[in-house]
């Protein structure tokens, strides 16, 4: 009978599973490592974050104060918002009629004498008009009143109301009324449906 020789056979198959073992151990060293390594790195990152956002909430902290103060700064200029802004047409609106007024100093004729000056907004759909009432010794002089008139930036579509031949002490002269529309003060009338397309 032949003999054969199983410790050999045994010899080797110990072998190969020891050396299966390291690896298997190598392995799973490697992974705990690899592990280790990155739970260190993600504590050590959540330790800088909880230190950032300790700073961050000291300096919270500290401006607390001015942010308070800041918001109600905002509150406050939130009132003031209606009021800013009825300055602001007040303001306008006087540099409109100065720039009407001083059109009134530069460009009336010399032989026209203004008596009255007033403006008035006859209905809520329409434009402030402004109203101007006075003397002229010719019907000519009013013509060329109100082309100047015209000419004003600010004021648009001189209409003559009346002319009337009057006497007095020293001599004839033509009364008058002429009556423009302030531009821009008409309120926006809403499209309709034709208008908006």
């Amino acid at each position: 009978m032949p003999l054969i020789n199983l410790i050999q056979e045994q010899r080797l198959a110990k072998a190969k599973r020891e050396q299966q073992v390291r690896h298997l151990f190598i392995g799973v060293t490697a992974i705990g490592a690899v592990s280790v390594v990155t739970a260190l790195f993600f504590t050590f990152e959540a330790v800088q974050f909880n230190a950032e956002a300790s700073r961050l909430e000291r300096k919270k902290e500290e401006l607390q104060p001015k942010i308070d103060e800041l918001d109600l700064t905002n509150r406050a200029i939130a009132d003031l918002d209606p009021q800013i802004e009825s300055l602001e047409t007040a303001q306008k609106s006087t540099g409109t009629w100065w720039t009407i007024l001083d059109h009134y100093r530069t460009s009336t004729p010399d032989d026209i004498w203004v008596r009255e000056i007033r403006g008035t907004r006859p209905n809520s759909n329409g434009a402030v008009q402004v109203s101007t009432s006075g003397q002229s010794t010719t019907q000519e002089s009013v013509g060329a009143f109100m082309l100047y008139l015209e000419a004003c930036e600010h004021l648009d579509t001189a209409t003559l109301k009346f002319t009337q031949e009057q006497s007095n002490q020293f001599g004839s002269s033509t009364g008058f009324e002429v009556t423009c529309n302030i531009a821009g003060t008409a309120p926006e009338k809403k499209k309709t449906l034709e208008e908006k397309i």
